[in-house]
């Protein structure tokens, strides 16, 4: 006698189907969403990882980041880090590279940044606060400084403004080769053991870093040596 065939419902069979292909679907929803967002919203990001570890650098994000000094005690609020990186003993030794923001109430006219670039350097050395402020910007992180005066007739009117509190370091910064090796739209500062350099008007990408990176490294050889009045 022949046994009756079984019957199984097919839906029995196509849950277990339908369950992995949706799973499936998931995990390549979020894995695309992750790869646009790492080539587009993220890719400046990437771009900033990549420099620095082609340079011997870390970078901190805002959350994990600290703004440096002598830039952390400029402001009232103290200024909101976005980037930072720094650079270890070997590659970048006392070299940081910052973004950071200050509050929009240190600002006296609306085109003044709020957002700043800045490299900042250590050096042998211990300057009173002197620095090159461009003409055509329309404000500058020297202004961030106070009790620093203009010695406008030291430099060429058409670049710069020699800002300091001492005219004697002033003098020698005028008659130093940092006025023809900085670009105009750059501002250059001396502060105790510090030379920072500030590129806010510039992009903060791995191609502007590269750039003020080789910079500064010029600017610290040509410091004037001779402290003397």
């Amino acid at each position: 006698m022949s046994r009756p065939a079984l019957t199984v419902h097919p839906l029995l069979f196509a849950w277990p189907a339908l369950l992995a292909l949706l799973v499936i679907c998931v995990a390549s929803a979020i894995m695309f969403r992750l790869l646009v967002m790492r080539w587009t919203t993220r890719k400046g990001w990437l771009d900033l990882s990549r420099w620095a570890d082609e340079c011997g650098m870390t970078l901190y994000a805002a959350e994990d980041a600290t703004v440096p000094e002598p830039l952390a005690t400029l402001t009232q609020p103290p200024p909101i880090p976005a980037a930072v990186f720094t650079g270890d003993a070997k590659s970048a030794p006392g070299t940081t590279i910052v973004s950071m923001r200050t509050p929009r109430a240190q600002r006296t006219d609306p085109s003044q940044y709020a957002e700043w670039h800045v490299l900042v350097r250590a050096i042998e050395a211990n300057w009173p606060t002197t620095g090159l402020r461009p003409r055509a910007n329309p404000s500058s992180l020297l202004d961030l400084f106070p009790q620093i005066s203009s010695f406008p007739s030291m430099a060429p009117p058409d670049r710069f403004v020699i800002f300091g509190s001492d005219s004697a370091a002033a003098r020698r910064v005028a008659r130093s080769s940092l006025l023809a090796l900085l670009p105009p739209d750059l501002g250059l500062l001396l502060h105790g053991p510090y030379l920072l350099l500030d590129f806010s008007a510039r992009p903060f990408d791995s191609i502007e870093l590269t750039r003020i990176s080789t910079l500064v490294d010029q600017l610290v050889e040509h410091l004037p040596d001779d402290q003397s009045t």
